[in-house]
């Protein structure tokens, strides 16, 4: 299955700024969890990109955007943008 990928900027527990830099609020279950920093988003192709709810999968925080693009490099899949 293809997956697609994004890197983005948590800037709050519950606001990030995605890769075209627009301030989108998180889903409800990624509240909280997550700390401020750099994170790449997975998604499965089925899923909806942009929708920062239960169907995104964050690895991170890194706290450059740089080593997010590293990180994204090292398991070979290429920014979505």
């Amino acid at each position: 299955m293809e997956q697609l990928f994004e890197i983005v900027h948590v800037i709050t527990a519950t606001h990030l700024i995605d890769s075209e830099s627009y301030q989108r609020t998180l889903g409800l279950v990624h509240t909280h969890r997550l700390r401020p920093g750099f994170y790449v988003v997975r998604w499965s192709s089925t899923a909806t990109m942009s929708r920062y709810d239960e169907s995104a999968d964050f690895t991170g925080p890194f706290e450059t955007r740089h080593s997010a693009e590293l990180a994204l490099q090292t398991v070979g899949v290429a920014k979505v943008s």
